[in-house]
């Protein structure tokens, strides 16, 4: 299933307007970084280029394949695992679920960032102190704890920190 097209794209925008005349002879593959087709199709997408490109626009192709397969590669790699947490502490208790272990708040900062929450670092080690050092009454959902520089959650036995 080959469709001419004026730029190559992926999903989440269009990427790396092409020349008009390589778009005059170019077939772009649908590619779908999900399920990594650009990494099974790789040598069959160098001979339709190899194939449809005049060579003196295949570097400029070739370029632009790298870079969708760099893009590829990190959208792979990308965590969404808590991007859906609206709330700072809840994206705190998920990591603890996760994890299981205490950890500093540098660490909780930097996973739950990796993990795709959005919110800024700032908000995050606010929620943690706010869930340490705050009454009971506000707490009471999610008690956390600080014990020997790293956090956890209250429940926690102290031999764990």
């Amino acid at each position: 299933m080959h469709s001419t097209a004026e730029t190559i794209s992926i999903p989440f925008g269009t990427l790396f307007p092409l020349s008009a005349e390589i778009r005059k002879t170019v077939s772009v593959m649908p590619i779908n970084p999900i399920e990594n087709v650009l990494v099974d199709q790789k040598s069959r997408i160098k001979q339709l280029i190899s194939d449809r490109v005049p060579i003196e626009h295949r570097q400029e192709v070739m370029d632009a394949l790298r870079d969708y397969e760099r893009i590829i590669e990190f959208l792979g790699k990308a965590s969404t695992e808590y991007a859906d947490h609206d709330r700072a502490i809840d994206a705190i208790r998920a990591f603890f679920t996760v994890h299981r272990r205490p950890a500093t708040e540098e660490q909780i900062v930097e996973t739950l960032r990796a993990g795709g929450f959005r919110k800024a670092p700032g908000q995050i080690t606010a929620a943690i102190n706010v869930h340490i050092n705050a009454p009971e009454k506000i707490r009471k959902n999610y008690p956390l704890k600080k014990v020997n520089g790293k956090v956890g959650l209250e429940s926690w036995p102290d031999v764990m920190f």
